[in-house]
């Protein structure tokens, strides 16, 4: 498999104003919404025979795993038969790797670099692979997601109830990454 290359990258959608984008201290409003349609270029690479990687965690200093759960590698595994989900956790050890991004307190981006370039010392742990059980209404889930912004008090109610029942496999997974994390990056997963 290649992972270098741009052809490789596969971008979720995001319904962040462009005003705000400079900022990056993006209210809870305008954060990315779950879009069944970007998950379609990664369908097609897996029947190809590629390899999808969906990252989990937050992009800070800590590196901590997120607090919530996310669907995406459940509901990419839903719609492509024979798949599986390897999770894949990696831990790096350095306590200054050679390059990490934050976003400073009042909305700057900014790069620490290493300025000796060092490699980090990282612990790779692959888990054993996981084949996500068929759940409900795939179908209608993907609907439901597609029209969020204008769902009625019914249809949001059968969304979240769908969209909770994809969390919790993904719960499962993080449990799993959190397994062979220092207790300090597992986040809440403990």
């Amino acid at each position: 498999m290649t992972a270098a290359g741009y052809e490789n990258f596969l971008s979720l959608s995001y319904n962040i104003p462009e005003e705000k984008l400079s900022s990056l201290l993006v209210p809870s409003s305008d954060r990315p919404l779950f879009a069944p349609a970007d998950y379609l270029p990664m369908k097609k690479a897996l029947e190809a025979g590629g390899a999808v990687l969906i990252a989990a965690h937050n992009q800070t200093f800590s590196w901590k795993l997120p607090s919530l759960a996310g669907y995406g590698a459940v509901y990419l595994s839903e719609i492509t038969p024979n798949s599986v989900i390897l999770p894949v956790s990696v831990e790096v050890k350095t306590d200054t790797p050679a390059g990490v991004t934050e976003i400073a307190s009042d909305g700057t981006l900014l790069q620490k670099m290493n300025i000796f370039f060092k490699r980090p010392a990282m612990h790779v742990h692959i888990h054993e692979a996981i084949t996500v059980s068929p759940l409900p209404a795939v179908n209608r889930f993907a609907e439901l997601a597609e029209r969020q912004s204008t769902l009625s008090n019914v249809e949001h109610e059968e969304y979240k109830n769908l969209r909770e029942t994809r969390r919790a496999v993904g719960n499962k997974i993080m449990k799993i990454l959190a397994s062979s994390l220092s207790p300090a990056k597992r986040g809440r997963w403990q």
